[in-house]
Order: C-alpha cells, then sequence, then structure tokens
C-alpha cells in the first residue's frame, strides 16, 4: 500500500504551522537575531528526545483527529524535524534566560591545530577559517579574548556580536552581508 499525502485538512494544517513556526523561531535564533551560539557540542540527545516526544503528540493528535488518514507518519516526522530545529535554538536562549552571571571574557590562544584553548576551564573554540582573511591574520601563538558564558543549563555558549565588530573594523564595512558582498567582489573564492 502506497502511502500518499492526502488533502489539507483543519488538523494537517494546525501541523504544517506549528512546523513552519518552528522553521522561523530557528531561522530567526540563529541567523538573525541571535548572537551567541553553543561553544562546546549541543545537548543533541534532549534535543533529539524532546522532538520526539512533541512529534508522537502530533501525531496522536492526527490520529485522534482524523483517525482514517493514513499519513499521519509523515506528518509527525515533519513535526519532528520541526521540533528538533526549535529545540536546538530554543535551548539556546533558555540557557540564558536561565544564566545568573552574564557573559565573561576569557584569554585563549591559537594552536597548531588552528583552534583557540584557553588554560581556564572553558570549551576549546573552532572558529578559525583558513581562506578567511579575517582569521588569516592570526597564526598559532597569537592571543584573543572571547566572551562566553555557561548558562543555568550548564551550557556553554560563545557571544558571536564581538567577532562580528571585529570583523566589520578589519573589512572596513558596515554589516555582515555588505562585507560578504565587498568582499566577493575583490576576492572571489575567498571567505570572510
Amino acid at each position: 500500500m502506497k502511502h500518499q499525502i492526502e488533502g489539507v485538512t483543519p488538523a494537517t494544517l494546525r501541523v504544517a504551522i506549528v512546523f513552519f513556526l518552528c522553521v522561523f523561531y530557528f531561522a530567526g535564533e540563529i541567523y538573525f537575531w541571535g548572537s551567541e551560539y553553543y561553544a562546546d557540542a549541543p545537548p543533541y540527545v534532549l534535543i533529539v528526545i524532546v522532538s520526539l516526544v512533541f512529534s508522537f503528540i502530533a501525531y496522536r493528535y492526527l490520529l485522534k483527529k482524523e483517525p482514517e488518514r493514513t499519513d499521519a507518519k509523515s506528518y509527525g516526522l515533519v513535526a519532528c524535524i520541526g521540533f528538533a530545529l526549535f529545540m536546538y535554538a530554543f535551548i539556546l536562549r533558555l540557557n540564558i534566560i536561565t544564566d545568573s552571571r552574564g557573559l565573561q571574557d576569557y584569554r585563549y590562544q591559537l594552536t597548531e591545530e588552528l583552534t583557540w584553548q584557553s588554560n581556564q576551564a572553558v570549551p576549546d573554540l573552532d572558529l578559525y577559517m583558513a581562506k578567511s582573511q579575517y582569521w588569516q591574520q592570526y597564526k598559532p601563538g597569537d592571543k584573543a579574548t572571547f566572551q562566553l558564558r555557561k548558562g543555568g543549563l550548564g551550557i556553554w555558549q560563545i557571544n558571536m556580536d564581538q567577532v562580528y565588530v571585529k570583523q566589520k573594523l578589519f573589512y572596513d564595512c558596515d554589516g555582515v552581508l555588505s562585507c560578504m558582498i565587498e568582499g566577493s567582489r575583490s576576492n572571489p573564492g575567498v571567505y570572510y
């Protein structure tokens, strides 16, 4: 028996709207209004567990509202992807909200492996992009200060605003997009 996506109904429309809201929140938090990112590995196990629980709830909702549907599992899978994206971004925000200390400055040194390491109990940072003119100015042994936070969830985050400001000054441009556009015109194949 083939499983095809059936017609749109109020229940499937609600699941689809929730999916798109989750994707919108993820894109906004990661690419537009957020400036802090995971300094070490995200809590993937938590993200997967929570997204599976929410997608199971969406699946059960569809079965309850429309028991004759044969594509409820497909909607549940799509919802799971949306919930995973949402949780990836939401955990960052929740970690910030539950933080009581705020951002702290930490001194790092660039290693031969092109990762930033600190002698303090903070995660190593893998920010160096070998094809970036900005990052090429740093050589192994150079030192830099980065702002990190260990939020209420115990997750380390790096504030990239400080790095972006330094990049704007380096490229003498007014924003990330204009830096990329101007730089790509003058140096094709070089990343910023």
